[in-house]
């Protein structure tokens, strides 16, 4: 699969939290577990590249559509099992 990133659309990940990413994160550690939790599928979006070393982590211009995604994702496999739970009640 082929996520093809504009170089000027790269950008450290603390500047995304500071201007998008705080609508999805409070705290740079809620953003670092769910970042940990989702690595590979952030990745393979083109819109995480993490760092190794002392390189910090980028994200993309797509990093919040693509978090977004994850998000919605997520509530609806929740909501689904709650619908479960209460019909199996």
């Amino acid at each position: 699969m082929d996520h093809s990133v504009a170089l000027n659309g790269i950008q450290p990940v603390s500047a995304w939290l500071s201007d998008e990413g705080c609508v999805f994160f409070e705290t740079r550690s809620s953003w670092e577990w769910f970042k940990r939790r989702n690595a590979i599928e952030l990745a393979e979006a083109g819109a995480l590249i993490l760092g190794k070393g002392r390189a910090k982590d980028k994200v993309a211009a797509n990093i919040s559509q693509v978090v977004l995604g994850i998000l919605k994702r997520k509530s609806i496999e929740g909501a689904r099992r709650l619908e479960q739970k209460v019909a199996n009640q």
